[in-house]
């Protein structure tokens, strides 16, 4: 928007009634804006570094809240923790699940899908060593957790409910994968998304959780170099036995898991 920049100049008169005027006072620059100016205006800066990718809604009130896992039960359970370089993003239409209670699959839905989403991309730093291009599923009900996720459109296509925490081609995304037993596939299983701040240290959503399990210990703050040698002092108790069972379980749950959820209303 243009704006006129006015002047207000104070002068006196002599007592004698000469004509010099003599300037005795000017104030600062006063701006009116133009109403019918309609120029583009600039964009509201927007906070260095910001987290921008999905983090979980938490609902609050629950019976029993959670508890943020143990480093060693946290890292000695997952197959890996990963930055991603993502190449593409997908939606995961088939198979589906057609049934929650039996979690009985379905090549082709009769009905609506909730989809699934698939990651691909290329990992650039990893814990355990994983290397090369992989894909990362996500389920379609822990999509519903998200404050963002996908859908399809009425067109088919893929679009996201927020344009702001949408995954996309080109970011560079961290993350915990579990490998699924029976199809060797990857998952995040309700894990949390971060990202590595300008020092390269491990950070998540500034979110506060109440039901929803939160962010592992000592974890935030680190660098995949030091995570890594924690880890290395870390032994198996009967936690962290019982969270490596507890994400194996999770993989019975495909809906959950990795694949979406057909809906047909009869």
């Amino acid at each position: 928007m243009k704006k006129t920049i006015v002047l207000f100049l104070f002068f006196s008169l002599s007592c004698n009634g000469d004509s010099n005027l003599e300037p005795v006072q000017e104030k600062e620059p006063v701006e009116i804006e133009d109403p019918q100016d309609e120029s583009p205006k600039d964009p509201e800066p927007q906070p260095a570094n910001a987290f921008h990718f999905p983090s979980s809604v938490d609902a609050g009130n629950c019976t029993y809240p959670s508890i943020a896992p143990e480093f060693c039960d946290w890292g000695l359970a997952a197959h890996d923790i990963i930055m991603l370089e993502v190449s593409s993003v997908e939606l995961i239409l088939s198979p589906s699940v057609a049934d929650a209670a039996t979690q009985n699959l379905v090549q082709d839905c009769e009905g609506a899908i909730n989809p699934g989403l698939k990651i691909n991309g290329r990992v650039t730093q990893s814990v355990n060593g994983i290397t090369g291009e992989i894909s990362v599923d996500v389920g379609s009900e822990q999509l519903a957790e998200w404050n963002s996720s996908p859908y399809r459109d009425v067109n088919g296509n893929m679009k996201w409910f927020s344009e702001d925490t949408r995954i996309k081609s080109g970011d560079l995304i961290g993350l915990t994968i579990y490998k699924n037993p029976n199809t060797g596939s990857f998952g995040i299983l309700g894990e949390h998304f971060f990202d590595l701040d300008e020092n390269g240290k491990i950070r998540f959503a500034e979110v506060s959780y109440e039901c929803e399990e939160p962010d592992p210990k000592k974890v935030a703050g680190n660098t995949f170099e030091e995570i890594r040698g924690q880890l290395q002092k870390c032994t198996k108790t009967s936690a962290s036995e019982a969270r490596i069972q507890q994400k194996e379980d999770a993989w019975n749950f495909r809906s959950f898991a990795d694949l979406g959820v057909c809906i047909v209303v009869r």
